[in-house]
C-alpha cells in the first residue's frame, strides 16, 4: 500500500500534566522537548545526543520520547520502536499516553521492515483506544497497513470496514482499500474505492498513483500516464511522486518482449 511517511504526533500531551507518565514536567522542560524536538528533525545525531543525556538527568518521558523521535529521523527504526514501547510501559502512563506510543512503536516498526511487532504495537493501541473515540479511525487503517505488509489483503480489507464505518468520509481509507483489492487481483472493487477516494479528495496524490496502478493493469495506459502525470503536477517529492515518475519511465520505455 502506497502511503507518504506520517508526520508523528508529537506527543505534547505528555507535558501537559505534571503527572504524564508518573514523571514530573517543569514548565522549563516543555521548553527544552519543544527544542529537542525541533533539533531531532534539524540534526538527528545531535538530538540524540542531547536528548539521551537529557534522560541520564533524570528527566523521563519527555527525554525518552525526543530520543525516539531522533532516532526516527535519523532511520534507526528498531531503537526508536523499542523507546516508545518502554514509553507506554512507564509506571502512571494513561490509556491515551499507552496508545499514543504504541501507535508511533508500530510506524517505527513497519519503517524497520517489521510488520509482525508492527501489527501487535497496532492492535494494542486500538485496544487502548476508547470505543466512539476519532482516533480509533487511524488505528484501524494502521494495522490494515501492517496486515498488507504482511500479505493479509483480506484481514486488511477487514480492518479498513471498520475504519470506513466510523468515517465514511476519509480518503484515505479507500485508497488503501483500492490497493489492497488490487493486490488480490480484483480489479473492479478496487477501481470503485479508489473512485470514491477522488471523489472526496480530488487531489490525494496517492489516489492518483493507485487509480493509475489499476488503469495500467486494465490495459488503460494513457488512462495510467495521466493520473500519473498530474500527480507530479501536485508534487514532485514524497513516495507517490518517486513511484509516478518510475511508472511514467516504464510506460515510455516498455520492456522487449
Amino acid at each position: 500500500m502506497t502511503r507518504t511517511w506520517p508526520v508523528f504526533a508529537l506527543l505534547l500531551a505528555i507535558l501537559a500534566s505534571s503527572t504524564a507518565f508518573g514523571v514530573p514536567a517543569p514548565v522549563d522542560d516543555s521548553q527544552r522537548y519543544a527544542g529537542c524536538l525541533a533539533l531531532a528533525g534539524r540534526d538527528p545525531a545531535r538530538a540524540i545526543k542531547a536528548a539521551e543525556d537529557w534522560r541520564a538527568s533524570g528527566a523521563g518521558a519527555p527525554a525518552r520520547h525526543c530520543l525516539a523521535m531522533a532516532y526516527l529521523a535519523a532511520g534507526h527504526f528498531l531503537r526508536a520502536a523499542r523507546e516508545l514501547e518502554a514509553l507506554a510501559e512507564a509506571g502512571g502512563a494513561s490509556a491515551l499516553m499507552r496508545a499514543d506510543a504504541l501507535a508511533q512503536a508500530g510506524e517505527a516498526w513497519l519503517g524497520g521492515g517489521k510488520p509482525n511487532k508492527a501489527y501487535l504495537d497496532f492492535s494494542a493501541a486500538l485496544a487502548e483506544t476508547p470505543t466512539g473515540a476519532p482516533a480509533r479511525v487511524t488505528r484501524y487503517i494502521d494495522r490494515a497497513r501492517a496486515l498488507a505488509d504482511l500479505h493479509d489483503y483480506t484481514a486488511a480489507l477487514a480492518d479498513l470496514e471498520q475504519a470506513r464505518a466510523i468515517d465514511p468520509k476519509r480518503a484515505e481509507t479507500y485508497v488503501f482499500m483500492a490497493s489492497a483489492w488490487r493486490a488480490l487481483g480484483e480489479l473492479g472493487p478496487a477501481a470503485k474505492a479508489v473512485a470514491k477516494a477522488l471523489a472526496i479528495d480530488p487531489k490525494n496524490v496517492d489516489a492518483l498513483l493507485e487509480r493509475g496502478n489499476i488503469r495500467r493493469l486494465e490495459g488503460n495506459d494513457e488512462g495510467a500516464r495521466r493520473d500519473w502525470q498530474a500527480l507530479l503536477v501536485l508534487t514532485t517529492e514524497g513516495p507517490a511522486a518517486e513511484a509516478a515518475r518510475v511508472n511514467l519511465a516504464v510506460l515510455a520505455h516498455p520492456a522487449s518482449p
